[in-house]
C-alpha cells in the first residue's frame, strides 16, 4: 500500500468536484483521474456507483483502491457478483451493464432509483449518444443522483454535438439545456436529414456555457 500524495492540480480537481453537485473534468493522460475519483468517493456519503469501461471497472478501480489504501466496501457488478443484494458502499459497473441495472430498478419500483447518492462516469463520452436506449434509460436514474462527476480526456468526440450527452449527465441540462432537441435548435442546422452542422460561433458559445460545470486540467 502506498499513501497517496496529491499535486496542486489534483487537489484543485478534488475540491472542484466536491464543491459542485455535478460536473465534468477533462484530464490529460497521467493526471491521476482514478486517484482523484477515489478521494472524491472517500469524502462522499451513502452508496455510490462508478461506471467505467469493462476492463477498467474490473481491474483498474479495484487495483487503485488497494494500491492507495482506500478500504472501501465495494462490488463489481459483473458475472457472479451482478446482483443488488446487500449493496456495498461502492458499486462498480461497466457501461454495457447499465440496461440491466435499469431493469432491476424498474422491477423494484421507481423509489429504488434513489439508491445512489453519487456517481462517477469514467470515460463519460461512452454516453455521448442521447438517442440510444442505454442513455435514455440511464438518464432517468442519474436524475435522482445528487452528486455527479464525469471524467474523460477530451469533451469533444467526432462531432461538436457529442458534448451534450456527457454534459447532461453532469449538470442535468443546466449548461446546455435539458432537451437535446432544444440544444440542437439553438446551435446547429441540418442540410439533410442526418448531418448536424454548427452555426457560426456555436463552438465558442457552447464551451463558454459549459464552463459553469466543466473544467480541464
Amino acid at each position: 500500500m502506498t499513501l497517496p500524495t496529491f499535486s496542486k492540480p489534483q487537489d484543485e480537481a478534488i475540491d472542484y468536484a466536491l464543491d459542485m453537485e455535478g460536473c465534468n473534468e477533462f484530464m490529460r493522460p497521467g493526471f491521476g483521474k482514478t486517484l482523484t475519483g477515489l478521494e472524491v468517493l472517500a469524502a462522499g456519503h451513502g452508496r455510490q456507483i462508478i461506471v467505467a469501461p469493462l476492463l477498467v471497472a474490473k481491474s483498474v478501480w479495484p487495483a487503485e483502491m488497494k494500491k492507495w489504501g482506500y478500504d472501501f466496501d465495494y462490488r463489481v457488478l459483473h458475472g457472479k457478483d451482478k446482483h443488488l443484494d446487500d449493496l456495498p458502499d461502492i458499486s462498480i459497473i461497466n457501461y454495457e451493464g447499465l440496461p440491466w441495472l435499469c431493469d432491476q430498478f424498474q422491477k423494484m419500483g421507481g423509489a429504488k432509483m434513489q439508491t445512489f447518492t453519487g456517481v462517477i462516469h469514467d470515460e463519460v463520452t461512452k454516453l455521448k449518444r442521447p438517442g440510444t436506449t442505454r442513455f435514455r434509460r440511464w438518464r432517468h436514474v442519474v436524475d435522482h443522483i445528487p452528486h455527479r462527476l464525469g471524467f474523460t480526456g477530451s469533451p469533444v468526440g467526432n462531432q461538436l454535438h457529442d458534448v451534450w450527452g456527457p454534459q447532461y449527465l453532469a449538470d442535468l441540462g443546466a449548461s446546455l439545456h435539458p432537451s437535446f432537441d432544444m440544444f440542437k435548435g439553438r446551435w446547429f442546422y441540418q442540410r439533410d436529414r442526418q448531418a448536424l452542422h454548427p452555426l457560426t460561433g456555436a463552438e465558442e458559445q457552447i464551451f463558454h456555457a459549459m464552463k459553469q460545470s466543466a473544467r480541464a486540467w
